[in-house]
């Protein structure tokens, strides 16, 4: 049997230098000269594919956990545009890239927990507006906070793009969805970045985000498809888990500090036991010409195309109820029907295998 952990754990392995984001509402952060008009439409942060990344080939850190929002009028995106979005420097993430030397920064994020980056307005004709599966294509004219310090900076060749609810591009994902491409460049000595040896080239910084227009929030499902509860990843994943200490998990004394059953909504807990249809994505784990047993249920792709690490709670642990074995499916869609489990679940040799087990009585590939 292949092992889960190692096949999650080289999965991943490289994309372990992110953390999880947090949503956050542009109204309550943004100063208020930024603060959009609330018929515009707002989209924020989804918890899933989002990261800023500082640096190039020689050191390279990334932070998951982005507050902000994106306010817009669909049809006037030359007036309207505004962004804000907060970057949590306390939690960035260092790794260190070996080509030509290793720069060690010093963040400073003990006197400065956080980035700011607000964009200001697009440079767009009159007539662009957005439409559904289009990309655009535009600068900016924003501003980058940190260390104390605010200056203007160039976005060019920012790239968004909207997809309604309904796209099948995004359906893992609640509302409409801003896909948000872009990055810019900053000098260490404007911002007081300190690092050994002297940094003397720029700071390459950019960021890959998906928005999500929430107005109406993340409710309890309640569609049925037949005898099964229509369950979206969005309500699994929509709360904070800490990652565990992988390298930790062999302990019988550390697994048994574990509290994660704790820190799940009741909302969640609701529906522990019941029936349910989840959409996602197979990761098979245990395969045997073709045909699997055991898998994990992804959110999305995301994880293997831009290597971002998916959090504890989107993830689920799928084992076949009747002990057939069913074929794999990669890169598409499926829908799983079956019992679902909802707590800290581990398999038989004390592996951790996250906080959502379904016990599998068939698979569909997603319409």
């Amino acid at each position: 049997m292949f092992d889960t952990f190692s096949f999650y754990a080289s999965r991943f392995a490289f994309c372990a230098t992110v953390f999880i984001l947090i949503l956050s509402i542009f109204a309550v952060s943004a100063p208020a000269q930024n603060a959009p008009p609330k018929e515009l439409k707002t989209f924020t942060p989804d918890k899933e594919g989002n990261i800023f990344m500082f640096g190039g080939s020689q050191f390279r850190a990334a932070t998951e956990r982005i507050n902000g929002s994106i306010a817009l009028d669909p049809d006037a995106l030359h007036k309207t545009f505004k962004a804000m979005f907060q970057l949590d420097m306390k939690h960035l993430k260092i790794e260190t890239v070996i080509d030509k030397g290793i720069q060690k920064v010093m963040w400073n994020a003990a006197v400065y927990p956080q980035a700011i980056l607000r964009i200001e307005s697009l440079d767009v004709a009159e007539d662009v507006g957005l439409v559904d599966g289009l990309p655009i294509n535009a600068d900016a004219e924003a501003t980058f906070e940190f260390h104390g310090v605010r200056k203007a900076v160039e976005l060019k060749g920012l790239r968004f793009t909207y997809f309604s609810k309904n796209s099948r591009f995004v359906q893992w994902l609640p509302g409409d969805v801003l896909r948000f491409i872009g990055g810019f460049e900053i000098e260490a000595a404007d911002y007081n970045v300190k690092a050994e040896p002297e940094l003397t080239s720029p700071i390459p910084i950019n960021f890959n985000l998906f928005a999500v227009d929430l107005a109406d929030g993340i409710a309890v499902p309640t569609e049925m498809i037949g005898d099964y509860l229509r369950v979206p990843f969005s309500f699994l994943g929509d709360y904070w888990l800490d990652e565990p200490d992988w390298q930790k998990l062999t302990s019988p004394e550390y697994i048994a500090s574990l509290s994660y059953d704790t820190q799940i909504p009741d909302k969640v807990k609701q529906i522990d036991g019941k029936k349910v249809a989840i959409t996602g994505f197979m990761l098979p784990i245990n395969v045997d010409k073709g045909k699997v047993k055991q898998f994990l249920l992804m959110k999305s792709t995301m994880s293997c195309c831009f290597g971002v690490a998916p959090r504890i709670n989107e993830v689920i642990y799928v084992e076949s109820s009747k002990n057939q074995k069913i074929q794999s499916v990669m890169d598409t869609p499926i829908t799983v029907f079956g019992k679902l489990s909802i707590g800290q679940q581990f398999r038989e040799d004390l592996m951790l295998m996250g906080v959502y087990k379904l016990e599998l009585d068939e698979v569909k590939r997603a319409r």
